[in-house]
């Protein structure tokens, strides 16, 4: 039988797990996904994840080692797991550090190019989800990418002027 205590984190469970379907309805119900939209939806769900506790005691997931969820396990060993309470304490901020600590390892939101998409995207460009330092470092980088293509520009720069200019004199004259 489940305790009051399981129910309670089921709920919590689903309120956490929730983020995740409605980022996932709307990454994928539009009619196609940028980079820049990604990000800031990335960066809400990890708002929303962010463990409360500043509780150390975590265990440590390693991201890099695959386990088999759906490993073999006895009938008596389902039995007496089924039929035995959990400890409930603390498993909440645990799941949410686990999906936070993952988050943070596959995706990057602050990084420079996650930055340049969404400041040059019109629908994200005031960068509402970023901290300032993040939209100082934005508006750098792309003032550093600027600079960069502009310097690698062959100079225009010649001795006789335009040719729109030119057609103007012989215009007026």
């Amino acid at each position: 039988m489940i305790t009051e205590d399981e129910w309670s984190l089921i709920l919590d469970l689903t309120k956490v797990l929730s983020h995740f379907a409605d980022a996932t309805d709307y990454l994928g119900g539009s009619k196609y996904c940028t980079y820049s939209s990604m990000n800031p939806t990335i960066i809400e769900i990890m708002k929303w994840i962010r463990p409360s506790s500043s509780n150390n005691n975590f265990t440590d997931i390693n991201l890099d080692r695959t386990v088999d969820a759906f490993g073999e396990v006895s009938e008596l060993e389902k039995n007496r797991e089924i039929n035995t309470p959990i400890n409930t304490r603390n498993i909440l901020d645990q799941v949410k550090k686990n999906l936070y600590d993952a988050m943070i390892h596959y995706f990057n939101p602050a990084s420079s190019e996650a930055l340049l998409a969404v400041l040059l995207d019109p629908h994200f460009k005031k960068l509402q989800s970023f901290t300032p330092d993040q939209k100082q470092v934005a508006e750098n980088e792309l003032q550093n990418k600027y600079n960069e293509i502009k310097s690698n520009q062959p100079s225009t720069a010649s001795s006789s002027p335009p040719a729109s200019s030119q057609r103007k004199k012989k215009i007026t004259i």
